[in-house]
């Protein structure tokens, strides 16, 4: 029975046996504990039931434009190296990279936030998974023990979503599993990207009872978050771009942007593009590592 002024749910537990129908008496619950709803029973003259549904909660995130330009001097353009390469391209390759940087940081810890400018220009800012985590939260107060690690997969870190899902960790926690797993770990997968290019980069493939977990150190998360990681469901993940009327919002590179009477050149960097998740429960953080034990803690 529902109090909707209170908010109370009023249960009859173990109905059988309270009506002299057979069945085992309940069992006393205390707080904490808990409830779990069989099924619905209805007497053989039952007329339409009340029917209770609820209300959906909206989650959203925004779409952020990212802009860098790289502006080069006439000198600049025609200066090489002494290996024949060009600075332009030295420059180009150099700006690309950090730009996927500022992409790579902005998806992990960015606030999702809207504001005008001075210019009353409309500003928005995707939100990072690390903010988007509020409840699927392992706190560890120093040590990593796996019997704690292995219990949180089990019960939220990898029980909804993907059965495989990735990790990325600070290097504190990435020397807790060192010294948690010491010998049974091993790093020796290798992860392709575009045009079969191997990320230089070790990963560590834990496996649970729940699925498969593969771990690498983000040095983002080392600098800035110390301590924690974030476990990711990466097939509800996902990158969605902005664009519409024939406009892209994905990463691009447009060239020559510099003024007309400009001698040198300005290559401009550009996106617009944010993040959706999936639900909370496909993924997971873990915060407040120092170190790492293959045994349990003395209670």
């Amino acid at each position: 029975e529902l109090n909707v002024g209170t908010g109370n749910i009023t249960v009859k537990r173990a109905v059988s046996a309270l009506e002299s129908g057979g069945g085992t008496a309940a069992a006393v619950m205390v707080s904490g504990d808990q409830l779990n709803k069989i099924s619905s029973a209805v007497a053989e003259n039952s007329t339409r039931q009340v029917t209770r549904t609820t209300i959906p909660s909206e989650v959203y995130n925004y779409a952020q434009k990212f802009r860098k330009d790289l502006s080069m001097s006439d000198r600049q353009i025609k200066r090489k190296f002494d290996n024949g390469g060009s600075e332009l391209d030295y420059q180009r390759m150099k700006e690309t990279k950090e730009f996927r940087m500022d992409l790579n940081r902005a998806f992990l810890f960015n606030q999702r936030g809207r504001y005008s400018n001075d210019s009353s220009d409309d500003i928005t800012l995707t939100g990072g998974i690390r903010p988007f985590i509020t409840t699927n939260v392992l706190t560890v107060d120093g040590t990593l023990y796996k019997s704690a690690f292995d219990e949180f997969l089990f019960q939220k870190g990898m029980r909804y979503g993907n059965s495989n899902k990735m990790m990325f960790a600070s290097g504190e926690v990435m020397l807790a599993f060192s010294q948690m797993l010491d010998n049974i770990a091993q790093f020796d997968v290798k992860i392709s990207g575009n045009m079969g290019a191997t990320i230089g980069t070790s990963v560590l493939k834990y496996k649970s009872n729940k699925g498969n977990l593969m771990i690498v150190e983000d040095q983002n998360i080392t600098d800035q978050h110390p301590g924690e990681a974030y476990i990711v469901d990466m097939h509800a993940l996902k990158i969605q771009e902005f664009s519409g009327n024939g406009r892209s919002g994905a990463m691009k590179m447009k060239l020559g942007t510099q003024d007309p009477d400009d001698d040198g050149s300005v290559d401009t960097f550009s996106g617009d593009m944010g993040l959706s998740y999936g639900s909370e429960l496909f993924h997971a953080k873990i915060t407040g590592v120092d170190g790492g034990s293959f045994s349990s803690a003395i209670v």
